[in-house]
């Protein structure tokens, strides 16, 4: 299951180099926040954001980890802030490009507010796919948790995984 699209960038912030938010997927050594685009720029300066080969490349290595809504109660928290926002037309297309953001606000507009209907679309989403019966909805499991348990596998990672 695709549960998202066009990745995550990320910049070295101790490189020595100077970085700016391009987009909401770039970074760009030239700061264009809130401007028009300027052919000056070149692709530097695009509507989505710097694609500009002197600026832009993928490291192989890298690996972003991206924790959206990593518990049930954050989930909620995070469409109920959704839905009560003004959806304007173009977030029609985000809604087709994301069925899970899809099904996440219809089940939250779900009135009265059914938590069964609630925890099936957290479920079907954002639980390991071929558990099912076996993922339980735990209130204990935050993002403080999963950040917890993320330093534990990389801490072990490093020592007895053999990665120095």
């Amino acid at each position: 299951q695709v549960l998202y699209v066009n990745g995550k960038s990320a910049a070295n912030l101790k490189s020595g180099c100077t970085v700016f938010c391009s987009g909401v997927h770039h970074f760009c050594r030239f700061d264009r926040t809130y401007e028009h685009p300027d052919p000056e720029y070149g692709l530097h300066d695009k509507c989505e954001g710097c694609s500009d080969p002197e600026c832009c490349h993928a490291e192989a290595g890298a690996v972003v980890l991206h924790f959206d809504s990593p518990s049930f109660d954050e989930w909620k928290a995070k469409f109920k802030i959704r839905c009560g926002s003004d959806l304007a037309s173009g977030d029609d297309a985000e809604m087709d490009a994301f069925p899970f953001k899809k099904e996440s606000v219809q089940a939250m507009q779900a009135i009265p507010l059914g938590e069964t209907r609630c925890r099936k679309v957290y479920r079907k989403w954002r639980c390991l796919p071929g558990r099912k019966g076996l993922e339980d909805l735990h209130d204990s499991i935050d993002g403080h948790a999963v950040w917890e348990r993320f330093l534990l596998l990389l801490n072990w990672a490093h020592t007895e995984g053999g990665h120095d």
